[in-house]
């Protein structure tokens, strides 16, 4: 589980597991943190909202349709709470090792017959739900006081240009063209025609599906994306440059 079963989550800890700086995943935060938690509950529609994504989820996670998940379910369900944190792996190798540690964790929450009820899934999906939000307004503080110095910060404020705190219209452009031009260091320039698809097509991925679907990109729906990439282009330079 992601904590101590209380649901409490210190997200100094939290960022450090994110970027794999630390080997556990028990982030507690404090009780005067709390606080600021209670303040997120959620009304009885919000709740029923909440509810239908969770079995939505569900029954994705649950591919064989037996109502539980288990076995390799089980793993899915650990790659898509890595994907909602944006957790980031050196090798896959060590992706594997933390998903197997993770999916042990929640093979010892799961109910006697070692297998995730809906009802286990719901209660912990409201969990992952409310530490996401939590953990987004964190990352848009720190953000917007110069504190995060991190590689996806400054290549952000880098496409920023007119620092309004969003990518928006031409900004979208350039930032979809670096995104893919970057693993193209010796192909043919994107064309203006490929570049506004590209574009759209990270709206779609980032904005529509992870943001508030307004056109733009604010810090915390893009962040966790550009880190990504900076990451696989690094890579991706120390393979070219090793087979050169």
């Amino acid at each position: 589980m992601l904590g101590n079963g209380e649901g409490h989550v210190n997200y100094k800890r939290f960022i450090e597991w994110m970027h794999n700086e630390k080997s556990t995943m028990y982030f507690l935060y404090t009780h005067e943190e709390q606080s600021e938690m209670e303040a997120l509950e959620m009304d009885t529609s919000s709740l029923e909202a909440v509810l239908a994504k969770a079995k939505e989820r569900f029954e994705a996670l649950d591919k064989n349709g037996n109502g539980v998940l288990e076995g390799r379910e089980l793993t899915e369900l650990c790659s898509w709470v890595f994907s909602e944190f944006g957790r980031f792996f050196k090798s896959k190798e060590d992706k594997e090792y933390h998903v197997k540690k993770q999916v042990d964790r929640f093979e010892r929450s799961a109910d006697a017959t070692g297998v995730w009820t809906f009802e286990t899934f719901a209660a912990y999906y409201r969990t992952v739900l409310a530490d996401s939000e939590k953990f987004q307004l964190k990352r848009a503080e720190a953000f917007k006081k110069g504190y995060d110095k991190s590689a996806a910060a400054q290549k952000f404020r880098e496409l920023d240009v007119d620092a309004s705190g969003v990518l928006e219209g031409k900004e979208i452009l350039v930032f979809a063209e670096w995104v893919f031009s970057s693993f193209r260091p010796e192909g043919q320039p994107l064309t203006d025609a490929l570049i506004k698809v590209e574009a759209q097509k990270l709206i779609d991925r980032i904005d529509g599906k992870r943001g508030n679907s307004d056109g733009k990109l604010s810090f915390t729906e893009v962040d966790l994306f550009i880190a990504e990439k900076i990451q696989q282009i690094e890579t991706f330079k120390k393979n070219i440059s090793a087979r050169g």
